[in-house]
């Protein structure tokens, strides 16, 4: 491959576009539709577009790789882009709430968060980036299964990157809680904690799945690009059909007993998957852990999103939409570093492609996923509260007091 830093520092600016829209998706439409029941439904028919994508993104990916060469990929996805930004420029509201509110905004806090500084001021503590830490922590577990756990080659970033983490946090805490990058005060909302633990699944189950069952189904059977893609086809219609009703959920249930449901059918799934490690297993495994499993990780991700804006005042809702979405993509980091690491671990004991020995490292990092959802599905069982109905409406009022006090 060509140019790899090239390539390694335009998908880093590619997240960086991707981290600025969908908190400001999801904040606009927690301001433009206040009432609950609409919310709700909002924020699953836009979750539902992602699976929408997943499926076109699967097909029109695979002809592209199959008939014209991955870098069209790229093109194909900048043309795209291209001429939804051009709708959003036209169709997207605007508004200038924040500059009517005087709204700060915290140049070292966030500096930390996305890897830059203050060119004002400049100090030790603005240096040590959160971006930072979490590169070393990323590499210090990836790192462990080849150059062994107790080197200094993997002890010094990972033990760096600790302390990069304890100076953010404190830096945070003693920022005033208006001009914070992550508000201290927010880990006080009710099951902010639980929830933000709980975006940090969604994207490690999906590309668990994506990564070891492709570079399997591609090396050892052989198989085309667009043979892969309609074999993974049950994720994406699967999640679309999902999301239709998900954002209705929690009119009939509580959040906790809606997000217990999705994390038990996805432990089934998980269940299912280091079977999978013949041409013959994708029907009788493969295919129900898709369907159970994408089931699952919908019903999670819409309605840990629509949890986690019902117990947070609108006047945050940018700031919890980047800290959700944060946990997401720091879910799918940290998730398939500790997957490939276990993964190249187990495939150094195991001849290579030998099936199926050689699939005891997959399986075993899909055993280490269904580990991560038991200790989740533990934490939403004990520190998930529910309201009771008294409570529910109390907060439902407080929610509408500061709608209709926030400026805009």
């Amino acid at each position: 491959m060509r140019q790899k830093i090239a390539l390694l520092v335009l998908r880093a600016l590619g997240g960086i576009g991707a981290a600025l829209t969908i908190p400001s998706a999801l904040s606009l439409i927690i301001h433009l539709f206040p009432d609950p029941l609409h919310q709700a439904r909002a924020i699953a028919l836009f979750n539902g577009a992602g699976a929408i994508g997943n499926i076109f993104g699967l097909l029109i990916g695979a002809i592209l790789v199959q008939y014209a060469g991955w870098s069209w990929i790229f093109w194909f996805v900048a043309i795209v882009g291209v001429g939804i930004s051009a709708f959003c420029f036209f169709l997207i509201p605007s508004t200038s709430q924040d500059k009517k509110a005087g709204v700060k905004f915290d140049v070292p806090g966030v500096g930390s968060l996305t890897g830059g500084f203050n060119r004002i001021c400049i100090t030790p503590l603005i240096n040590l980036t959160f971006v930072v830490a979490v590169t070393l922590f990323i590499f210090a577990v990836i790192s462990g299964s080849t150059k062994g756990w107790g080197t200094a080659y993997v002890l010094a970033p990972f033990l760096i990157s600790i302390i990069l983490f304890i100076l953010f946090l404190v830096w945070e805490a003693h920022a005033p809680p208006e001009d914070a990058a992550l508000p201290p005060r927010l880990w006080r909302l009710r099951n902010f904690g639980v929830l933000i633990a709980v975006a940090f699944l969604p994207h490690v189950w999906w590309a668990t799945s994506f990564i070891n069952l492709t570079s399997w189904w591609e090396q050892v059977y052989g198989w085309t690009a667009i043979n892969m893609a309609i074999h993974f086809l049950p994720i994406g219609l699967g999640g679309f059909i999902v999301s239709q009703i998900t954002g209705r959920l929690p009119t009939y249930f509580a959040h906790k007993h809606i997000l217990t449901f999705g994390l038990i059918i996805t432990i089934i799934a998980i269940i299912l998957l280091p079977f999978g490690d013949a041409p013959d297993a994708y029907w009788p495994f493969i295919f129900p852990a898709f369907c159970l499993g994408t089931s699952g990780m919908v019903i999670i991700y819409s309605n840990s999103s629509i949890a986690i804006f019902s117990y947070t005042p609108p006047s945050v809702a940018g700031t919890v939409g980047a800290v959700f979405n944060c946990a997401l993509q720091l879910g799918s980091a940290v998730g398939l570093a500790a997957v490939s690491s276990i993964t190249a671990s187990v495939d150094g004991k195991t001849p290579t492609m030998n099936p199926p020995d050689a699939f005891k490292g997959r399986a075993a990092s899909f055993w280490f996923v269904l580990a991560v959802l038991g200790v989740l599905l533990v934490c939403v069982i004990v520190f998930f509260r529910v309201h009771l109905p008294e409570k529910r409406e109390e907060l439902e009022k407080k929610k509408k007091e500061d709608i209709e006090v926030s400026p805009g």
